[in-house]
């Protein structure tokens, strides 16, 4: 079976955001992980029929590495669908630079038994519970504040083939920043910290991800400053 190219994937990506039928499963968008395995993240979306999944983990070596999945839900609380690895992406703070190769590792399968517990099974691997990941006690089962961002994907239409995850508990942020090495290898970043009162400070210099809001069927903007230390 022929791999799929970068614009497929960029593809899937416009059509998971712009899909607006209403969800079915009691399945939760946001950050997942294991407490039997901890190190590796999960990132679920979720909006009418379908999801979008995202592996966060290492590679044998060591080093970081994220793959993403998306497609239709089987069921109301069953996905499962190719993993792909993607690279030759944009560094964090290179120029712009579109991913180049697109390469399949096996099948994700995640398989909700409420909103708050789930299984997977990774390529090769034995099914692994999951729960939800509170980095704020409470915050996951709270919902998302009035007014914080959206929680989900994220990405810049000027700089396609990065991606961000963002989650707010009470009034933490929790982001993933899924990026790429100098040599072509896939990584990801992690930040937390406090959000700012009010709407989030944008001024015209800022720079912008853009995500557009399936159910709402407009656009939100997020503000994403990086700096040297």
């Amino acid at each position: 079976m022929a791999k799929p190219s970068m614009p497929m994937f960029l593809r899937s990506l416009l059509v998971f955001m712009l899909w607006s039928i209403p969800a079915q499963a009691q399945i939760t968008s946001g950050v997942w992980w294991s407490t039997s395995q901890p190190g590796r993240g999960y990132i679920v979306e979720v909006s009418g029929s379908r999801a979008m999944v995202g592996v966060l983990g290492y590679r044998s070596g060591g080093t970081a590495a994220w793959y993403a999945s998306t497609g239709s839900l089987f069921s109301t609380s069953v996905f499962s669908n190719e993993l792909y690895e993607y690279g030759g992406g944009q560094t964090l703070s290179g120029v712009f630079q579109a991913p180049s190769s697109t390469v399949a590792v096996g099948t994700l399968s995640l398989t909700w038994t409420s909103s708050s517990e789930a299984s997977v099974i990774l390529p090769g691997a034995q099914p692994l519970a999951l729960r939800r990941y509170e980095f704020v006690g409470g915050g996951a089962a709270a919902g998302r504040p009035s007014g914080a961002p959206e929680t989900g994907w994220w990405w810049s239409a000027s700089e396609p083939g990065r991606a961000y995850f963002l989650e707010v508990q009470g009034n933490q942020l929790f982001m993933l920043l899924m990026m790429y090495e100098s040599d072509g290898t896939s990584r990801w970043y992690v930040a937390t910290g406090t959000l700012v009162s009010g709407p989030f400070g944008l001024r015209p210099t800022d720079r912008k991800s853009t995500r557009l809001n399936s159910s709402h069927g407009y656009i939100s903007y997020a503000v994403f400053c990086l700096k040297k230390k």
